[in-house]
């Protein structure tokens, strides 16, 4: 099967994802998101992470069909949980409110590793999580707006 266009907000969210060896997505859903950056090779490999048992199966699925189980791993796991910084690259949290994405952040003991690539795309309490970021030691390097069509 070829490579699902994704959505503007998707597309906007992949374009910010700097080639890497893993790129972890944090509320991997349906698992779109990771599915592109491997096949585009924008990252070699991938970890798609969900809180929820049957969003995590619709990703596998989707990762079957596509011939990507031996380039993306699925983990059930509330945010971060159990994910080691070495190696990684990226970490991808989209969709979810900018406190929900804050506390993602702050709950993993790694988040200060140097080399991450934080790819944040807040649905609601934008200001807050920009806040939070700036408290927490972070620096926005590049903003964009997505076309959500």
């Amino acid at each position: 099967m070829g490579i699902k266009e994704l959505d503007g907000r998707l597309s906007c969210t992949a374009g910010l994802v700097p080639p890497c060896s893993v790129a972890a997505d944090v509320g991997t859903d349906h698992g779109f998101l990771i599915a592109h950056l491997v096949e585009t090779g924008r990252v070699e490999r991938g970890i798609a992470i969900d809180i929820n048992a049957a969003p995590l199966e619709k990703a596998r699925r989707l990762l079957a069909l596509r011939g990507l189980e031996d380039r993306v791993e699925t983990r059930l796991a509330d945010g971060l949980q159990g994910v080691s910084p070495d190696g990684l690259g990226a970490v991808i949290i989209a969709g979810m409110g900018g406190e929900l994405i804050w506390e993602i952040i702050r709950r993993w003991p790694h988040a200060a590793t140097p080399g991450i690539a934080w790819v944040l795309q807040p649905m609601t309490k934008i200001q807050r999580l920009r806040r939070s970021l700036w408290d927490g030691g972070f620096a926005i390097r590049e903003e964009r707006c997505c076309n959500v069509a």
